[in-house]
């Protein structure tokens, strides 16, 4: 065999490449064009220039088009070949780069080469982009089939067009480090101020809306603002009641609210309402009536006429607000989206910026069916967070207690998956039996029993139509204090009412003495 003039690119301890540097092709004897041949296991060609080049480095799949672009002045790694992306993308992991890459793939003209080519690039971007590496895709051959190709035929347009790319990178990434810049600049507080200043000039016409509870709004700052709240207890104590008689108060004094019952019916919330009314139209329980006497029909024939007159009085009276009062209702079927939309579609339409109240939050359907309960609510709680947040509104969502504190004092730990409620809710409010909190040097057994007697005479005299004495607690206040306040709770007409007003002292002491 003759010897022929070869060019040798070492590409590892153990393999090199060889290149033909004679005149015309190199034929070998079995007749076949010879010009490369590889000897030992492809490898990453130039693979240093990814720690140590000062400028863009392109991705090439041959060593000569590796340093093709190096002897005009660029900066190149070679693949080898296209199965060897995995591999760099695996050196990569360990590997930071310290430019930008830029994907240059042969433009071959067999149109089945050409596709497993652009398979391979598209494959390199992907992991790149999942490696968190900026890179760009550019071709570097022009109409030629490779970089060498195109050196080959014409040194200075090839020059030219990899410095054009250079240029362009440098162009989009000074750009992009300019808008950094100016996010960075745009967190600073300084340059807040002048929306500080006008979000204080806003506040002054910007509406709060009291509970109708004097002695909460007291601890509330004067009433319910822009927030989110959330109102729990244990079961049948009353949180659906004394949301509804908050949002029946807003709804009296003007305001529009909007109630998502994802439990109760329409006709059921509206039963408690005039409940409620021909209670406190009444002042006594004399003809008052219970939800279940507001809706059973058949019962009507047996009411006095003072009985009737006292039912039609108080759906009257709902009715002169109910237009400012807005319920839908839905079983497992209303999601935070939803509630967005009817929210957003409200404000749309009526120019009004409603109180939203949500009964109950651990029966938003869930966005995620395949998550847990926790991820769920916490995702739900972080949502109505931001629906508050963008429109300003006040957004009170009721919870469950875990049954664990059902004979314990409250506490933030008593809310159901109380994660998210506890670090991204405004204001955190429990309602408790009064008297359940923990006193001095009682033992545990002892507090139990204690407490079990209390829950079951308080529970007796809400059935025989007395009141029931609860605690209201404000357990966390984001921009206010927290306490709590007492307050009357008559189950069986859906009716809350503060015992007395606030500071009045001897009508307190005269309230616990009972």
């Amino acid at each position: 065999m003759n010897p022929s003039p070869r060019l040798i690119i070492p590409t590892g301890k153990s393999s090199y490449l060889a290149r033909y540097a004679g005149q015309g092709d190199f034929v070998n004897y079995k007749g076949i064009i010879e010009n490369k041949s590889k000897v030992g296991t492809s490898q990453i060609f130039n693979i240093q220039a990814l720690s140590q080049s000062q400028q863009p480095v392109f991705i090439v799949e041959g060593e000569i088009d590796a340093l093709s672009i190096i002897d005009i002045g660029g900066e190149a790694v070679g693949l080898g070949s296209i199965g060897n992306v995995n591999r760099l993308l695996s050196l990569l992991k360990d590997i930071k780069p310290s430019q930008s890459l830029i994907i240059s793939m042969d433009n071959d003209p067999d149109p089945q080469t050409r596709e497993r080519v652009a398979k391979a690039a598209r494959q390199l971007a992907d992991g790149l982009k999942a490696l968190s590496v900026d890179c760009y895709t550019e071709s570097v051959s022009g109409s030629h089939k490779d970089a060498n190709e195109f050196l080959n035929a014409d040194r200075k347009a090839f020059t030219a067009a990899v410095n054009s790319i250079l240029h362009r990178i440098e162009t989009a990434e000074s750009e992009a480090l300019e808008n950094e810049k100016e996010l960075l600049r745009q967190e600073a507080v300084a340059y807040s101020i002048p929306n500080f200043r006008l979000a204080i000039e806003k506040s002054k016409t910007a509406p709060f809306f009291p509970t109708g509870f004097p002695m909460l709004d007291e601890i509330l700052d004067g009433g319910l603002y822009a927030g989110l709240y959330f109102v729990g207890a244990i079961s049948s104590l009353g949180k659906t009641t004394f949301c509804l008689q908050i949002a029946d108060h807003v709804a009296a004094s003007g305001h529009d609210v909007l109630v998502f019952s994802l439990e109760m019916a329409r006709n059921e919330l509206i039963a408690k309402s005039v409940s409620r009314l021909t209670y406190s139209l009444q002042g006594d329980s004399r003809f008052a009536k219970t939800t279940r006497s507001i809706l059973t029909g058949s019962r009507y024939e047996n009411y006095s006429q003072d009985e009737l007159a006292l039912i039609e009085k108080a759906i009257t009276e709902y009715e002169n607000y109910g237009h400012n009062l807005y319920i839908t209702e839905g079983v497992g079927d209303v999601g935070i989206e939803q509630i967005r939309e009817k929210v957003q579609k409200h404000i749309k339409l009526t120019g009004k910026v409603p109180v939203v109240v949500i009964d109950y939050l651990q029966i938003i359907s869930p966005a995620d069916p395949h998550a847990t309960d926790k991820q769920n609510t916490d995702r739900a709680v972080l949502e109505l967070k931001r629906l508050s947040r963008d429109h300003s509104l006040p957004i009170i969502g009721i919870s469950s207690f875990n049954r664990d504190n059902y004979y314990s004092p409250i506490n933030l730990a008593s809310f159901k998956e109380s994660g998210a409620i506890e670090y991204s809710s405004d204001v955190l409010i429990g309602l408790q039996y009064y008297g359940m909190d923990y006193q001095e040097g009682e033992t545990e057994k002892n507090r139990e029993k204690r407490i079990r007697e209390l829950v079951k005479d308080q529970m007796a005299a809400g059935k025989h139509g007395k009141a029931q004495k609860l605690q209201v607690k404000v357990l966390k206040n984001r921009n206010g204090c927290k306490g709590s306040t007492l307050i009357d709770f008559y189950p069986m007409f859906n009716y809350f009412e503060e015992p007395y007003a606030p500071h009045d002292k001897d009508a307190a002491d005269e309230w616990n003495s009972t």
